[in-house]
């Protein structure tokens, strides 16, 4: 799909479907720094409980509520976001990121608050900014979206 010139965020839907969802993004430009992602639940509306997010790759520390996925000041944003299992109730769901421009981060992440149970995730938002929320939008380029079924 093609990003539009003021695309504030770009969205993601789960069904149960599919096991694994990879999102690739090509030459993706934005107007602003950083680049984040937070699961959205059955409404649509970004998931904000507190401590609702631990890195799978930083020793188990919590994150913030939305994962900074790059910080990729401006410059245009290639790479891919792999999630697995964000529809199920009894796996955690994990996701691999590779941004493919110097300086940006590569995080894992997955559900892991208080209570130490997995959560369906109905999709996905991406946008320009902070963990905050957006505070830039995406200005051009391309994504693809593929679901693939359980083996």
């Amino acid at each position: 799909a093609s990003v539009g010139s003021s695309t504030t965020y770009i969205e993601v839907s789960f069904t149960a479907d599919y096991r694994m969802y990879i999102v690739q993004f090509v030459n993706v430009g934005t107007n602003s720094s950083n680049f984040c992602a937070q699961y959205t639940n059955s409404s649509g509306n970004r998931i904000t409980t507190s401590g609702y997010y631990q890195s799978a790759t930083g020793g188990g520390v919590l994150q913030s509520n939305a994962i900074l996925l790059a910080g990729e000041n401006s410059r245009p944003i290639d790479g891919i976001s792999i999630i697995h299992d964000p529809y199920s109730t009894s796996s955690y769901s994990v996701a691999n990121n590779f941004i493919t421009r110097e300086y940006d981060y590569q995080y894992g992440f997955q559900r892991q608050n208080k209570d130490n149970s997995a959560d369906r995730h109905y999709g996905i938002n991406y946008w320009v900014g902070g963990t905050g929320g957006p505070t830039g939008v995406f200005t051009s380029g391309n994504y693809n979206v593929w679901g693939v079924t359980a083996p």
